[in-house]
């Protein structure tokens, strides 16, 4: 364990805050944009920039009686990036706002092959003109601004806006656009200063040096907790077989509606399996007869390609398979899959007929251990007012994931039209489509890849994780005498308390949420609940705080009631603020959506 972690953690020093020694001041800046809606695409208004200490700093808005919006602001951007040299640029949510305005308008400023940017699942990740960095703060510290600010600040925060009257605001009193937007990057600025502090003296970690935050956790593991190269790398042939395996979490519905009943949440879950043992250095590979049924593996550690028959009479399979779709579903019936071994033993325990196809085993052992305990350990040291606390959480949350990135992830990359060709000498293309007259935007990856394999790509440490967490979690939705009504990846509503020994702040253990006195689940991810305190709990995957809130118990109920005595019930409700990234046009859309939940059951038979 590092010796820099244990002087400042278990000798319990104070944290530390300065502006970062090692960066100049003027080469780091922190920006943010305004925008408004024109025929329902986000057309920018306004870009303010501050640098490390605020010594520089600018706020300029385009005239509300401009005649050509789009060509003023371009002005802006121009003026903006032609004062910059060899700086970095953080804006908070580049990857799914941001930066799609910046690209566009960098194409009406420069040549493309003067611009470079790193593009994942249609997000923007980084952007380099010239000898400069444009970044993304948020992919280091996923929170809002607001979040981050009470987590850190003590001279900024944000500012409560209703951006539905920010066109108005604009054309009325367009100081106030100026005084928002300034607010808001001196937020961030304070906010960026404080982490990056922490982050160096705590941690001797420069956080600018990242482009995201599992690979910031992955340099801290590494350098700090890692003595000995112990995680096999896998070929392709090896990642193809085991990623079969990576399926995430389960969400399963048993019953539509609680009365009096307990909300439990696990403390870490993820961090939690990940003190098991590990796959580390690979072991035997072998192949066997499909007909032959082979209980070997009982004495197995790694990974099995099986044929799988479920017993016929069980109500909650623990075996999954991903249906696209229907997400995660732990069917009935025979099928051919890949498992890690631990969730196959429990399968075999339940009554499933096992018959191994092929075998992968590792070496198993211990390696996150330190790690979990040292970061859970902070959390519990400081307040969840202090800094600490949350980036604590983040980097326990965040490494795992890290592991089991694809092997090979294609880019868009915008370039000429002329050099198309010359293009296709060095990358596999999947596909193009024309930006303009002059350029195009290329979905591609590299021809090279097959030899430039990263080593910390390691699928199955990931796999195994996620594995032992659905593990982890059957237990708990099979209690006897105590109901389970409905369970998310790491919590659970069960109709009776858990023994007063698992409930505790220690990791692996849980934590009470709220007692229940009635609650309706309409799908998976979508319930509303009252608490002991009467107080009204909401969750609907698809909609934001504001239009959560706006659902009531009695819809919930009348939709429920239809869903149990037909199969065609369906609720419908209308998203008020969608937003569509556009990377063909590069724009950011807002527009109304009409989201519907089916609320029958499509993982599984009924059982009440």
């Amino acid at each position: 364990m590092s010796k820099l972690l244990k002087e400042n953690f278990i000798n319990k020093k104070p944290i530390k805050i300065n502006a970062c020694s090692n960066i100049q001041q003027n080469s780091l800046f922190y920006a943010d944009i305004e925008t408004i809606l024109i025929n329902r695409i986000h057309q920018p208004i306004a870009l303010g920039y501050t640098n490390l200490t605020g010594t520089i700093s600018s706020v300029t808005i385009v005239n509300p009686k401009s005649e050509n919006i789009k060509e003023d602001f371009l002005k802006i951007l121009s003026n903006f990036f032609n004062s910059l040299n060899n700086t970095t640029v953080y804006f908070h949510n580049l990857s799914k706002f941001d930066g799609f305005f910046l690209l566009k308008n960098l194409y009406n400023i420069a040549p493309a092959d003067q611009i470079e940017f790193i593009e994942r699942y249609n997000k923007i990740y980084q952007i380099k003109f010239k000898n400069n960095l444009i970044k993304d703060s948020f992919i280091l510290f996923p929170e809002s601004l607001k979040k981050l600010a009470i987590t850190t600040n003590k001279f900024y925060s944000k500012l409560n806006f209703d951006y539905k009257n920010i066109t108005k605001v604009w054309c009325d009193k367009p100081f106030v656009i100026k005084m928002i937007l300034k607010n808001d990057i001196l937020c961030l600025q304070e906010s960026f200063t404080i982490l990056s502090s922490i982050f160096i003296i705590n941690f001797n970690v420069n956080i600018n040096s990242f482009l995201t935050l599992p690979s910031l956790t992955l340099n801290i593991y590494l350098a700090q907790f890692y003595e000995n190269s112990l995680i096999a790398k896998n070929n392709l042939y090896e990642d193809k077989f085991l990623r079969k395996s990576y399926i995430g979490g389960l969400t399963d519905l048993y019953k539509p509606i609680l009365k009096s009943g307990f909300y439990y949440d696990v403390n870490s879950l993820y961090p939690t399996v990940m003190c098991l043992d590990m796959p580390l250095k690979q072991g035997s590979y072998s192949t066997f007869n499909r007909n032959k049924n082979n209980n070997d593996f009982l004495n197995f550690f790694g990974f099995l390609e099986i044929k799988v028959q479920t017993p016929k009479k069980i109500t909650n399979p623990i075996l999954s398979k991903n249906l696209g779709i229907n997400g995660n579903v732990c069917p009935i019936g025979d099928w051919t899959s890949t498992y890690f071994s631990e969730e196959v033993k429990l399968a075999k325990t339940l009554g499933y007929k096992i018959i191994v196809i092929r075998k992968f085993g590792f070496i198993r052992g211990k390696i996150f251990k330190d790690f979990i305990f040292l970061f859970y350990n902070i959390r519990k040291l400081y307040s969840k007012t202090n800094p600490l606390n949350k980036i604590a959480k983040l980097l326990l949350n965040s490494l795992y994931g890290r592991f089991g990135m694809q092997f090979v992830i294609s880019q868009k990359t915008i370039l000429p039209l002329r050099n198309l060709k010359s293009f296709k000498t060095t990358k596999i293309i999947k596909s193009y489509t024309s930006l303009d007259l002059n350029n195009c935007i290329v979905d591609n990856y590299s021809k090279s890849f097959f030899n430039n394999i990263s080593s910390n790509i390691a699928v199955q440490i990931a796999a195994s994780i996620t594995s032992y967490a659905r593990v982890f979690m059957f237990r708990y939705k099979n209690l006897p005498n105590n109901l389970c009504i409905y369970s998310d990846t790491d919590s659970v509503f069960l109709t009776k308390r858990l023994n007063y020994k698992l409930v505790n702040t220690s990791l692996g253990k849980f934590k009470l949420v709220n007692k229940v006195k009635y609650a309706y689940f309409i799908s998976i991810k979508s319930y509303i609940y009252l608490s002991d305190y009467n107080y009204l709990f909401v969750k609907f995957k698809g909609l934001d705080l504001i239009e959560q809130k706006k659902l009531s118990i009695k819809l919930f109920y009348e939709k429920l009631k239809g869903s149990l005595t037909t199969e065609l019930s369906v609720l419908k409700i209308q998203r008020r603020n969608y937003f569509l990234r556009d990377f063909t046009n590069l724009a950011v859309i807002t527009q109304k959506v009409l989201i519907s939940f089916k609320t029958p059951f499509n993982k599984r038979k009924k059982v009440f």
